[in-house]
């Protein structure tokens, strides 16, 4: 199963105030809201990322069957059409709202969407990220999750000062740690009873991707002010 769950993280989760001014200065520089939509759709091979459609509830339907992905989402299990719509929608609003950016993803040989895939960027100020993906049924098993995420790390390493992107994998789900390895992801422990899932405490592995200091690539996209343009659209659910 293709398919890896991302985290939602308060940025003060101890519920303290903040009392140094620079460290709320550069924070709000960074802010999540500040970073525009990228200008030109994320690619890898036959693979590509792009703003979700209504056309997309299809693809929500099929991937509301998996018994695994409405557990870690807000999509339901066996989605009606108009629940499929409204998961759409909900994806669409994630730029907006601050999580970050979430894609559909193409597979352009097919001429169809086969899943989706978010970067969450509230640590950004801290130079990190999460990834979360998840694929239909049908298209599984033909590297369209690591090329998903080959493509998505592409877009990443454009943003200024993001510098590591990080996946958590339940054990079990060996084609989800392929996935990661394929995209060049490397495992760095087991994190024991990390959440719960459907009442359930989880293990999960930590995968990482780190920006390579010094190397060439795509012109980074700077953060906008505050208030500045930028796109629509998810989190991991």
């Amino acid at each position: 199963m293709s398919f890896a769950r991302a985290r939602e993280h308060d940025p003060n989760p101890d519920g303290s105030p903040h009392d140094d001014t620079d460290a709320d200065t550069a924070a709000e520089a960074l802010s999540p809201v500040s970073v525009p939509w990228p200008s030109q759709d994320p690619v890898h091979g036959r693979i590509r990322l792009r703003r979700f459609i209504d056309q997309d509830a299809d693809m929500a339907i099929e991937l509301s069957q998996d018994d695994y992905i409405p557990r870690i989402g807000s999509l339901p299990h066996c989605s009606s059409p108009e629940e499929g719509l409204a998961w759409v929608h909900r994806q669409r609003e994630r730029h907006a709202n601050g999580s970050g950016f979430s894609f559909a993803i193409v597979d352009e040989e097919a001429g169809r969407s086969v899943g989706n895939i978010g970067l969450w960027i509230k640590e950004l100020a801290e130079g990190r990220a999460q990834a979360g993906y998840g694929i239909i049924p049908s298209a599984r098993g033909r590297r369209n999750a690591a090329d998903a995420l080959t493509a998505l790390l592409k877009f990443a390493w454009t943003i200024s000062n993001l510098h590591r992107v990080e996946l958590h994998i339940e054990p079990w789900n060996v084609a989800s740690v392929r996935t990661a390895e394929l995209a060049g992801f490397e495992e760095e422990g087991l994190l024991r009873s990390h959440q719960a899932i459907s009442g359930r405490r989880v293990d999960m592995l930590v995968f990482s991707a780190v920006r390579e200091h010094g190397s060439s690539g795509a012109q980074p996209i700077p953060a906008l002010p505050l208030g500045g343009p930028g796109g629509l659209d998810l989190h991991h659910g």
